[in-house]
């Protein structure tokens, strides 16, 4: 080989290996829409347009983003104050560990955990490496409830090896998502609030596909498509359903699955479902519609909505929308049918908890650190129904959870009270086998993210199962349902059930961990991991970004300190951001005194009325009479208003 063809080759394997970097910009803000075509709703747009757009690498890439928060009042009258905003890449790692990759945690993105969010009229850059990760991802707006109001998309990453292996026609993105016709801050201003004592979530105005009210999916004779599911909502899980053409899954939560056909699958919040679609032939397409199929030459796909999350179902809330797979030369404006056999959606059922990735990986054996959560709903002191792990709300601290590992001394940092008493802080030692038991209390479905990780799905128990015995996990004798996990980011935990996960501690970072209903999350349902904090400070070591620390001068933010801000006593939580007070247990002194007025006040009614009764004259037509009678029915009238 002489020296020229050596250099070509070694030049090319290292572009390969470094990939290619893309500067992206966004401008963010208010967008008008119509998704559902009956009405227009300002949404929250990337420049200018509505919905974001789709962000499409390759393994090994560089993403250089830079975002320009421009949500102004004066594009939405409704929107009284500015708001800050933030980026989330759903399922990218960040490992700093990989040096040549130049990563930094605080790409991550969610507000008060990897950093601050991006106040208005500021720029922030995000600069990241997605690594040798592929598949179905998505970014969105992590910041309160605001990626519900439409700043949310795909991003997909590429594997060009695989995708030629399943020589696939084409690739698209499928989003589903539901709608509200109110901005995000309304629905939480009603949703979180005192006047909402059951924590009951507020009820979409409508679902939409691929970002609108009815979807078509073009599929050319003899095709091979690649369909990637996104459920990009905050809310609802839904099925997609198929009755004629076959989905074969490929693809979970960007890790490869051993392929299955199904007509059915299930996609929470923030759940990835890639599936081939094979394209019939002109041949078989004409027997098809040629056929006595209930379907004629329809190829209908149904979104159906998983209706007991819901807990009103309004009349005219479409529950079943019906979208199609639409051949050459079909018409797509022709009615299309409801499903053949009538579908309750409480009676579906896929369970992801059988299905093996296809780089089968061996079940973490006996963990080295248990994390028990215990979900539970409930009031505090203002009312206000929280949700919350071991009794604790998650409660944002007064300075992101990362700068505290970056700027806490050596001797603190693995003691979860510099990380605040109410951001249920767990720690972790690197490398470590972890299994977080969520024991679930509450009468609703949760569906959990593990930022930074994926998590082999030990155990899953059925509805109402109760609570899992810790003690089973150290058991050597157990027999486990599957040696070879199912590996996803986001997994559902059944109503009164429990979910065991398992996972290796290789990523070091501060990893939030939370329900992706969006509304539980805004009611506290989070925890923080602080992972190998140590290896924190020692590779991601260039500090806080550049566009970081001038948007934290100019708005004076703190950029070290402990949960509460303090630095100088590093243990003192004095000032932090903490929980209500809990409901009383008995009445409080403004109760009593409430109560005692109250029943003065019911037993002087008691005696107007019996004193009206006993000696109201009806013969006696004297003034005096009419006028005492008169008094007394005013008097009664007040009481009673």
């Amino acid at each position: 080989m002489n020296l020229l063809t050596f250099i070509i080759i070694t030049l090319n394997y290292v572009l390969t290996i470094a990939g290619k970097i893309h500067e992206l910009n966004f401008n963010i803000s208010w967008v008008d829409t119509a998704p559902e075509g009956s009405y227009t709703k300002k949404q929250i747009g990337v420049n200018g347009m509505w919905p974001p757009p789709e962000i499409h690498v390759n393994k090994n890439d560089r993403i250089v983003l830079s975002v320009t928060n421009s949500l102004s009042p004066f594009d939405n009258p409704d929107q009284l104050e500015d708001f800050n905003t933030s980026l989330h890449f759903h399922g990218l790692f960040h490992n700093i560990t990989k040096i040549a990759n130049e990563q930094s945690i605080q790409n991550d993105g969610p507000e008060m955990i990897t950093g601050y969010g991006i106040p208005y009229n500021e720029t922030l850059i995000y600069n990241f490496t997605v690594d040798d990760q592929v598949g179905t991802y998505w970014y969105h707006a992590h910041t309160g409830a605001q990626y519900i109001d439409g700043l949310r998309a795909p991003l997909v990453v590429h594997d060009e090896e695989k995708e030629r292996e399943w020589s696939i026609t084409s690739d698209r993105v499928i989003t589903v998502s539901e709608i509200y016709k109110r901005n995000y801050f309304a629905v939480m201003k009603k949703f979180l609030c005192r006047y909402n004592p059951t924590g009951a979530e507020p009820i979409p105005d409508g679902f939409l596909f691929n970002d609108s009210a009815n979807g078509t999916i073009n599929i050319n004779f003899n095709s091979k498509n690649l369909l990637r599911f996104v459920n990009v909502g905050g809310f609802v899980s839904q099925f997609i359903y198929s009755p004629r053409l076959k989905f074969k899954v490929v693809e979970i939560d960007g890790v490869y699955v051993e392929p299955f056909g199904t007509n059915l699958f299930e996609i929470g919040t923030a759940q990835r479902v890639a599936v081939i679609v094979d394209g019939l032939s002109e041949k078989e397409y004409l027997e098809e519609i040629h056929s006595d199929s209930y379907y004629g030459s329809h190829f209908p796909i149904y979104q159906i909505v998983a209706k007991s999350m819901l807990d009103v179902i309004p009349e005219d809330l479409e529950l079943i929308k019906k979208h199609r797979f639409l051949f050459p030369g079909q018409d797509n404006t022709l009615q299309l049918p409801d499903p053949k056999d009538e579908i309750d959606s409480d009676e579906l059922y896929f369970d992801d908890f059988m299905i093996r990735p296809l780089n089968r990986i061996d079940r973490y054996e006996t963990p080295d650190k248990q994390v028990e959560l215990v979900i539970k709903m409930e009031n505090l002191g203002d009312g206000i129904n929280y949700a919350f792990f071991n009794n604790i709300t998650y409660t944002p601290p007064k300075i992101p959870s990362l700068y505290t590992v970056y700027s806490s001394p050596k001797e603190h940092l693995f003691n979860s009270r510099i990380y605040g008493s109410n951001t249920n802080a767990i720690i972790l030692e690197h490398n470590d086998v972890v299994e977080i038991v969520l024991n679930n209390d509450d009468d609703n479905r949760h569906n959990f993210h593990f930022h930074g990780h994926n998590f082999q799905i030990i155990e899953r128990g059925k509805p109402d199962a109760g609570h899992y015995n810790l003690t089973e996990s150290f058991d050597e004798t157990k027999i486990y349902k599957n040696d070879y996990p199912m590996i996803r980011d986001t997994v559902f935990v059944e109503a009164n059930s429990y979910l065991v996960l398992r996972f290796v501690a290789d990523n070091p970072g501060v990893w939030f961990f939370h329900c992706h209903i969006d509304f539980h999350l805004e009611q506290g349902l989070a925890a923080v991991f602080i992972e190998a904090p140590d290896l924190v400070q020692e590779y991601d070591n260039k500090g806080i970004s550049t566009s970081m620390k001038r948007i934290s001068k100019k708005h004076s933010y703190p950029l070290i300190g402990n949960a509460a801000g303090n630095f100088h006593d590093w243990l003192s939580l004095a000032g932090e951001n903490t929980q209500a007070l809990p409901l009383p247990n008995g009445f409080t002194m403004k109760g009593y005194i409430a109560l005692l007025i109250s029943s003065l006040m019911c037993m002087y009614g008691v005696y107007t009325i019996i004193d009206f009764g006993l000696y109201v004259d009806n013969d006696d037509k004297s003034e005096e009479a009419i006028q005492r009678h008169s008094s007394m029915l005013t008097e009664l009238e007040a009481l009673i208003k």
